[in-house]
Formats: structure tokens, sequence, C-alpha cells
């Protein structure tokens, strides 16, 4: 990759870090609790290497076998989250390949992933999907089955003790997606409707480990 084109990555990266700044401060929230994830599907794995060198470790693929091809020909250091929808049939190869799972949306899910993930001796950070915005086409827990199915997994891998494993570590949700017309001040009530569900479900069951959205 050419001196410009580095040089235009490190000035797009610098502007969001600074964007995240600005809006955590307005919020009165500590900048450094906001994890910045750089999606990288359809990026070829020299552009990824440069990540690293700005300091940018944590990634995103939305499909395994993309990821797969690529991460062959990075250097370690890189964190990886699985961003996509994942099959079963594609769970061992995940667990491999990722650190953080975003898109667990089913107890058989995650129950494949918490037993793979003991078999690889290897720890998991998994988020729960929520279809807030009840659109059809798209996967996700409903609001209104988020305590009962987050009460089946946690029984499921609590019964499955020994090393390794998956830690429900949060929620995840995709609003729907926006017309021309519109601004992204209209995914503002999903995104707040999914912090409040990670509230409630903190206050019922005390669980710690819910800490992203």
């Amino acid at each position: 990759m050419s001196a410009p084109a580095i040089e235009v990555l490190r000035r797009n990266l610098e502007s969001v870090r600074e964007r995240i700044r600005r809006a955590a401060e307005r919020s009165r929230r500590d900048p450094a609790e906001i994890q910045l994830v750089a999606v990288t599907k359809t990026v070829p794995a020299e552009t990824i290497a440069l990540l690293g060198e700005l300091d940018q470790t944590d990634i995103g693929e939305n499909r395994v076998q993309e990821a797969a091809d690529k991460f062959g020909r990075l250097t370690d250091g890189f964190r990886h989250h699985l961003i996509g929808h994942l099959q079963t049939n594609k769970v061992k190869k995940a667990v491999e390949l990722f650190e953080v799972i975003h898109s667990v949306d089913s107890v058989r899910l995650a129950e494949a992933l918490h037993k793979e993930a003991q078999k690889q001796n290897k720890y998991i950070s998994a988020l729960l999907q929520v279809n807030v915005s009840s659109e059809e086409t798209k996967f996700g827990i409903t609001p209104q089955d988020l305590f009962n199915i987050y009460s089946q997994i946690k029984e499921k891998i609590d019964n499955l003790k020994s090393d390794g494993g998956i830690v429900i570590s949060g929620l995840m949700t995709i609003t729907p997606l926006l017309k021309t017309s519109e601004t992204a001040e209209v995914c503002r009530p999903y995104f707040r409707q999914l912090r409040e569900l990670l509230a409630q479900l903190r206050r019922q069951t005390g669980d710690s480990e819910l800490k992203y959205l």
C-alpha cells in the first residue's frame, strides 16, 4: 500500500477516535470504556495489518471462511470479533478463529459454542443478539424472550464446568436500515431500548459480566 493511502487510513482512524472522545464527554463517560472494533470484511489482510501498526487491534469479520483466509496472513496481537450470523455447523472453526462472538441468538448455538470452547480450552466472550426492531428478516432473541433465553443459556453452561467456555458479556442489536431521507437519530430508540434491556437484565440476575452493548 502506498504511503498516501496509509496516511488516509491514519487520518480516518484518528477522526473516528476523536468523535468517540467527544461523544463520551457529552455523555459524561470515560472514552477508555468504549471499545472500537474496525469492521474488516472485504478488506485484504495487507490493509488489516496496517491497523495493528496504528494500535487498532480489535477487528470484526462477518463470515467465518473469509476470516480464516485472512487471519492466517496476520501476525499475532489482534483480537478477532465475529459480527455476522453464525450457523452451528461452523462453530468449531469460529471458536478457533475468534475471541468475541457478537451474534449468539439461541440456546442451541450457545451450548454448541460452550462445548466447543471447552474442547479447545479457550474462553470466548459472547453477546446475545436481540431483535429490538422486531423485523422478521433479522436474527435475534425477542426482547420478551430475553430473560428466559439468558436463564436457559446460563443453566446449560453452568452445568458444563471445566476449563474454557463462553462468557455472556452483553447484548447486541442491528437496527433497521436507514432510508435515504432519514438520519442516524432514527436509530437512537433501538439502542436506548437495548441499553435499558441490559440494565434490567443486570438488575434481575446480578450478573456483573454483562458489560457490553
